[in-house]
């Protein structure tokens, strides 16, 4: 109450071992299901009549994100390290979830839509919250999974990510994956100006 956000109380899947089991038998919610986006194609038209853009946004947060906020960040963090499987098959639902998502979306808006939006932040203001390897090994693959879902399903659309922070060490990555503009540019953290 009172608050301009929510803020999260407790993370499902915090505390004990993280396995398959547990993620698995997780509630998971449907990134397909219509009702999320079934009233957009009108306000979409709406939008385009009147000279504007139209900006699809992302189901939820990022992969990093959400895998934090599912388990922890610290635990999470950990996971990257200690039980590097069963974070990748976090990371995998969440993903699966997301292109879901956009699949179904760009299937009703896609010929509308001028801009997918997604978002993740690997930085901060010093430097990055994982490295750049792991990064690579673990992150980019699945990232680079969810822009061809969205190319896919809007392939004239310019693919719009958020990222905070020092980031600049995997702005050729992001590129290569096919990121058309990074927001944003937070020339006040290290190596970004």
């Amino acid at each position: 109450g009172g608050a301009f956000w929510y803020d999260l109380a407790a993370s499902p899947l915090a505390g004990g071992a993280l396995t398959r089991q547990r993620i698995d038998a997780h509630p998971w919610p449907r990134g397909d299901d219509p009702r999320q986006f079934a009233h957009l194609r009108a306000e979409a038209e709406a939008h385009r009549r009147a000279g504007y853009a139209v900006v699809l946004k992302s189901l939820c947060a990022g992969l990093f994100e959400m895998a934090q906020r599912l388990r922890g960040m610290e635990a999470f963090l950990m996971d990257l390290v200690e039980s590097p499987v069963e974070a990748g098959h976090l990371l995998d639902r969440v993903l699966e979830a997301k292109r879901d998502y956009w699949r179904a979306a760009l299937a009703a808006l896609g010929d509308l839509v001028d801009v997918t939006a997604e978002g993740d932040d690997y930085g901060t203001q010093q430097s990055m919250l994982v490295a750049p390897a792991t990064f690579r090994s673990v992150f980019k693959p699945r990232l680079a999974a969810l822009v061809r879902a969205m190319k896919q399903g809007a392939p004239d659309a310019f693919v719009f990510f958020h990222s905070c922070g020092s980031v600049r060490k995997i702005l050729p990555d992001f590129i290569e994956i096919g990121i058309d503009v990074l927001n944003p540019v937070q020339t006040t953290a290290a190596g970004m100006e």
